[in-house]
């Protein structure tokens, strides 16, 4: 599903071919209950050479995202919807965009439908970098979920039977928000293209509930774990800004 290239990208990932790569712009920082989570888009500015790849972000349509029933994939996601069928529409949206290497078309529309699922109002009210506008921030934050976990591409779930055999809806949950929010986290396992056990990695993302949808504000990884036990849900205490970023720093 994906194709690995020689050496590596400028965040130290293996390259991929066809796949969106390079640097990033800025840096988008959420907030929550006192705690930071850095999105990470990196300052890598000028000398770089393909590391130094805005152009890709170049000509895009703007897209004015709003929170709505998303129908994808055999799956519709409306109010009804929980949020393990939310991820796994994001999932496959991302394979779809690494999958469609060079593209453009099959990228955008892989891509529209990760910016459906993306929780556009909670994502851009956390940014400092409100001088972007709402949906230039909501783009960028999005943009990044395909590279963190492009590099796993090829262990994401092909239907909603499989994914629902391997998403967890942790019972450590993160919680409220303040402002009456309510949130929710989703783990997976996720086996490195290497098939070395010790490289697998535990994909986290977190939902929160916008105009009664489950919607996705953040994707990352689960700090320090390697496989998914269900033991350890009840009892793992992972609280925001505790994501190990996939994002390049």
């Amino acid at each position: 599903m994906q194709s690995v290239g020689g050496g590596l990208d400028c965040a130290g990932r293996p390259k991929i071919e066809g796949r969106r790569a390079g640097s990033l712009v800025g840096t988008v920082i959420l907030m929550r209950r006192g705690c930071v989570l850095l999105i990470a888009v990196s300052a890598v500015v000028g000398g770089l050479g393909g590391c130094h790849d805005e152009r890709r972000m170049a000509g895009q349509r703007v897209r004015d995202v709003e929170v709505q029933t998303v129908s994808a994939y055999g799956r519709s996601l409306d109010k009804g919807a929980d949020a393990k069928e939310v991820v796994y529409v994001l999932l496959r949206a991302i394979a779809d965009d690494v999958a469609a290497g060079d593209d453009v078309e099959a990228r955008e529309a892989a891509f529209d439908v990760q910016l459906s699922v993306s929780a556009p109002d909670t994502i851009f009210a956390r940014s400092v970098r409100q001088k972007l506008g709402r949906n230039e921030n909501v783009r960028r934050v999005v943009w990044h979920w395909g590279p963190t976990l492009g590099h796993y591409a090829g262990d994401l779930p092909e239907n909603w039977e499989e994914a629902e055999r391997r998403l967890v809806e942790a019972t450590a949950l993160v919680g409220g928000g303040g402002d009456g929010e309510e949130w929710r986290r989703v783990l997976i396992e996720l086996a490195d293209p290497s098939g070395d056990a010790n490289a697998s990695v535990v994909g986290q993302f977190q939902l929160v509930r916008e105009s009664g949808f489950w919607r996705v504000v953040q994707v990352g990884f689960l700090r320090g774990a390697r496989h998914l036990k269900a033991r350890d849900l009840a009892s793992r205490g992972d609280q925001p800004g505790q994501v190990e970023r996939g994002n390049p720093q």
